[in-house]
């Protein structure tokens, strides 16, 4: 399963990636006032009625566990997941960019040009596992 993953990289080696830098989502700005001042004609408001509060916004969704880079020593090479479903995966200088998907402990990485590759994830570990047909088990120790 490694062997269409070299090629691939060798393949795009004309294709550059950002080398994990995506530019970070834009701060959400509070409202700097969410009173509205009346004109002076305008009758006086009794204090009895109630201050409008401003509106809650959700709380965002917690990530995914597996979102984060993770590096194997043996073979040199590091995925990296992103929390919107993206990755890249950095073999021999090349960056290979993925989309996956994850069901529970097992990760599938889709590569454009050659497929799925299927990994296990260990969320307490902080570890993926591939079983490579050429190098055996490899182990990628998330940072």
């Amino acid at each position: 399963m490694k062997t269409p993953v070299l090629i691939f990289a060798i393949t795009l080696s004309l294709v550059s990636c950002n080398h994990g830098r995506r530019p970070l989502p834009a701060p959400t700005a509070a409202p700097e006032d969410s009173c509205e001042i009346l004109p002076a004609a305008t009758a006086a408001v009794p204090d009895t009625q109630p201050v409008a509060q401003p509106e809650v916004q959700p709380e965002p969704r917690a990530a995914d566990p597996l979102v984060g880079s993770y590096d194997c020593k043996r073979v040199r090479e590091s995925y990296v997941f992103y929390s919107d479903g993206t990755g890249q995966f950095f073999s021999s200088g090349q960056c290979t960019d993925f989309t996956w998907k994850r069901k529970g402990s097992n990760v599938t990485v889709h590569y454009e040009l050659t497929g799925n590759q299927k990994l296990k994830f260990n969320a307490k570990a902080r570890t993926i596992v591939e079983q490579s047909s050429m190098l055996g088990t490899l182990v990628y120790q998330g940072r």
